[in-house]
């Protein structure tokens, strides 16, 4: 039943789409400029798709906090991968 979230995930996405398209005059767009206000709404939406996957699950909650740290230290590897690999480190 993780469908709806992400059906909302991708509404949310596809409707910022069209007032960044259709009031795109270089000015701001609910206090926010262009950049900004795409980016909380792509942001919003893969927060919504995430969080529903989280407790969506049958799982109890031990094992959705299992699995969140493993995915949070599959992210830190890949970051401090990212930063020794740019010698950033």
């Amino acid at each position: 039943m993780r469908q709806p979230f992400l059906l909302v995930g991708i509404a949310i996405v596809l409707t910022a789409m069209v007032v960044l398209v259709a009031f795109d005059d270089g000015g701001s767009l609910g206090g926010l400029d262009s950049d900004t206000f795409a980016r909380t709404a792509q942001l919003g939406a893969l927060a919504l798709v995430i969080g529903s996957g989280l407790f969506a699950t049958r799982k109890g909650a031990m094992a959705r906090f299992r699995q969140a740290m493993i995915w949070l230290a599959v992210a830190f590897v890949l970051v401090v991968g990212y930063l020794a690999f740019n010698g950033q480190l």
